[in-house]
């Protein structure tokens, strides 16, 4: 008896927790089901007037539609709370026992209704609200055209426009045709979701590709005669030559684009000759700016263009331009291909000059000496097969030098001489 009554207490306090925690969580768990069910009742109940509140309507439609298992585990899981309360003589405050009755049982069975009646209804309101969307994809087209129309105003075309004028109109334009393009997709998204066919606005595209055409010339145009009189306003030995190739070619790939779209457009055909002659100089800048080019290269190139460039060393490449360097070009670049091939014959010269005279962590050529006898001081050459190999390997190098029709000047003076010293060497060793 005394240990019964030791164990008692706990088993009934544990079975008194269970009691006031039961309430609590069954008017926990219900009012969050009856807020969820009544808010479907009232959204299923409602009537789409416009096509956007019909979409809504079956995006929540379907969605509740998937959850519905669940909202019938929830259900059951609350029911069995309630019964369980009601076996066990738990109390329930009144206003959560109603809420449950009067609440959550009858919107469970209304949910149940409203997804049916908006399946069956479902097809007619498709019906009814597919025709509003034919009708503003008809808006649409006659949107598209007008901007076709405005498309084709006179001052695009013409040289004689102001540019940013230009430009503010053709963009216009084309942000139109942007806020068309996303209500079609918008549109074709909507059909697709009450499974119709997806209609398309077929002469989107052709327009649209016009528009764009537009806007990129008048861009390209504002953009070259910015560009260009940067350029021409450069220090001409500033100049990147490789950089400034990119992007001359980028605006050709972009006069390319415009003139396969508008053929007919003076304003393409304008800046397809500023690009073209522009382009045209670039193989001669690229000759002026070879690194391998010496003084009397730029001698040479100061009578092609019969002005002294090499005493003005801050002339522009505006001032090139104004020279009409292009017509001198193959002038140019001969002097200029004759100082790339010059440089390679002087870098020939000067291994034949490290073999011999050494550099760096490269030692000379050197005789071998050995002692004679136990003389003191006096000794004797000894092999001389090393040295003759690399007197014939100078020599190959310095008679290619030689015969060069590009080795001129001090070059082949010096290789001429570096010719005399192998050949006198080699005799020398031959008499010895």
């Amino acid at each position: 008896k005394t240990l019964k009554q030791f164990f008692m207490p706990n088993p009934l306090n544990c079975l008194q927790a269970l009691h006031n925690l039961l309430p609590i969580l069954a008017r926990e768990m219900n009012s969050k089901l009856l807020d969820e069910l009544a808010d479907a009742v009232k959204r299923l109940n409602s009537e789409p007037s416009s096509v956007e509140e019909f979409v809504d309507f079956v995006k929540f439609h379907t969605k509740v539609t998937t959850r519905m298992e669940t909202l019938e585990v929830e259900f059951e899981n609350v029911k069995d709370i309630y019964n369980l309360m009601e076996q066990e003589e738990i109390p329930v405050a009144q206003e959560d026992h109603m809420a449950y009755l009067a609440g959550t049982m009858p919107n469970f069975q209304k949910l149940r209704g409203c997804i049916q009646v908006a399946d069956d209804s479902k097809d007619l309101q498709v019906r009814t609200f597919s025709g509003e969307i034919d009708r503003r994809m008809d808006i649409l087209r006659d949107n598209l055209q007008d901007i076709s129309k405005r498309g084709q105003h006179e001052m695009i075309g013409s040289e004689e426009s102001n540019m940013t004028e230009v430009i503010e109109y053709v963009t216009g334009l084309q942000n139109e045709i942007t806020d068309i393009s996303t209500k079609e997709d918008t549109y074709a998204d909507y059909q697709e979701l009450f499974g119709l066919e997806v209609t398309k606005i077929e002469e989107a595209y052709e327009i649209q590709v016009d528009i764009g055409n537009k806007v990129k010339l008048w861009t390209a145009l504002k953009d070259w005669l910015s560009n260009s009189e940067t350029w021409n306003g450069t220090v001409f030995h500033e100049i990147d030559p490789d950089s400034l190739n990119m992007e001359v070619t980028r605006f050709a790939k972009t006069v390319g684009q415009v003139t396969r779209g508008l053929p007919d457009n003076a304003v393409v055909q304008k800046l397809k000759g500023m690009v073209d002659e522009f382009k045209a100089t670039l193989p001669v800048i690229q000759a002026m700016r070879n690194p391998v080019l010496q003084k009397h290269h730029f001698t040479a190139i100061d009578e092609i263009l019969g002005r002294d460039l090499s005493q003005e060393p801050e002339f522009t490449l505006g001032v090139l331009m104004d020279l009409k360097v292009v017509d001198k070009m193959e002038e140019i670049q001969n002097v200029s291909n004759g100082a790339t091939q010059e440089a390679a014959l002087e870098d020939l010269l000067a291994k034949v000059q490290k073999v011999w005279g050494g550099g760096g962590e490269v030692r000379p050529v050197e005789f071998i000496v050995n002692p004679y006898k136990e003389t003191k001081d006096v000794y004797t050459l000894g092999s001389v097969e090393d040295i003759v190999t690399q007197l014939e390997d100078s020599g190959v190098i310095v008679s290619t030098v030689v015969s060069s029709r590009f080795c001129t000047g001090a070059l082949k003076a010096r290789a001429e001489k570096w010719e005399e010293d192998i050949k006198y060497i080699n005799d020398t060793l031959d008499k010895w």
